[in-house]
C-alpha cells in the first residue's frame, strides 16, 4: 500500500489514507480526482519527505518535507534535520533519558535527577544489574512497581538500591515472581535504604487526590510538589 497526505489551504495536513501500490506513480493526481483537494505521497519508512506524515503536520514545499508541529513557542527551527530544537541544549548524562522540556523556565528537566540531587545525593548509584540478569528481565525498565487503577509510582535507583514497596498489581510471569522473592531477600532486607517515589501529572487536582490517597494508604511521607511531579519519602524498608 502507498500512502498519501491531504493538504488544506496552508498545506497542512488533515488526513494520510493508503491506496493500492499500482496507483502509486500517479498516486497524487489519483487521490485528487477520487477525493478531490491537494494531496502528497509520505511513507511509513521515513524515505519520502523526510518523516511520515501525521495529522497536523506541515508540508514545505522549500524543503519538499513535512514538518511536525512546532511542540513549545521557544523552540527554533533546524533547517539541517528540518525539525524543531530546543533553545537550551538538553543535557547527556546519567539521566538523559528522563528529561522533558519546562517551557515556563526554559529548562530541561528529570525528576530522577532532582530527587537524586535534592534528596540523596549522599550516596552513589549501586548496580544491580546481576539481579535483572539472573533472571533474564530484558524489558525490566519498563516494569511498573505498586501500581493500582488510581495511580504508579515508578521505580527509583536511589540510596544505594533500586527501591520501592516491590508490589505488583499483576503478575505478567513466573519469573516475576522469583525475581521479587530474591531481591526482597538478598537487596532490600539487607540495605537499609530510604525509598524514595514520585508521581506526575498535568492536573494539580490529581496530583492532590493522589497526594491524599499516598497518606491514607501508604507509609510514604509528602516532601514537595516540583514541576508537577508530586514527590514521597518512606523511611528505610520493612516487611
Amino acid at each position: 500500500m502507498a500512502n498519501f497526505a491531504e493538504l488544506d489551504q496552508n498545506y497542512v495536513v488533515i488526513r494520510v489514507i493508503s491506496i493500492k501500490d499500482k496507483y502509486e506513480n500517479n498516486g497524487e493526481e489519483y487521490c485528487s480526482n477520487l477525493f478531490g483537494g491537494r494531496w502528497k505521497q509520505t511513507s511509513f519508512n521515513h524515505t519520502i519527505r523526510k518523516r511520515y506524515a501525521g495529522v497536523g503536520y506541515t508540508y514545505d514545499e522549500t524543503y519538499d518535507a513535512f514538518i511536525p508541529p512546532k511542540p513549545f513557542n521557544s523552540w527554533i527551527f533546524d533547517e539541517i534535520n528540518l525539525n524543531w530544537k530546543s533553545p537550551v541544549e538538553k543535557p547527556n548524562d546519567y539521566f538523559s533519558e528522563f528529561y522533558e522540556w519546562i517551557e515556563e523556565s526554559q529548562e530541561w528537566f528529570s525528576i530522577k535527577k532532582y530527587v537524586y540531587d535534592t534528596y540523596a545525593s549522599d550516596s552513589e548509584y549501586s548496580d544491580i544489574q546481576h539481579a535483572v540478569e539472573s533472571f533474564n528481565l530484558t524489558d525490566f525498565d519498563k516494569i511498573d512497581i505498586l501500581s493500582t487503577e488510581n495511580y504508579t509510582v515508578k521505580f527509583e535507583r536511589i540510596k544505594n538500591y533500586l527501591t520501592s514497596h516491590v508490589v505488583f498489581k499483576n503478575w505478567s510471569s513466573e519469573i516475576l515472581k522469583l525475581w521479587q522473592y530474591d531481591y526482597i531477600e538478598n537487596v532490600l532486607k539487607k540495605a537499609n535504604c530510604d525509598l524514595f517515589a514520585f508521581y506526575g501529572s498535568n492536573s494539580q487536582k490529581v496530583l492532590d487526590k493522589h497526594k491524599k490517597f499516598m497518606e491514607l494508604s501508604t507509609d510514604y511521607a509528602y516532601l514537595e510538589t516540583k514541576n508537577m511531579w508530586n514527590i514521597y519519602k518512606r523511611e528505610k524498608y520493612t516487611e
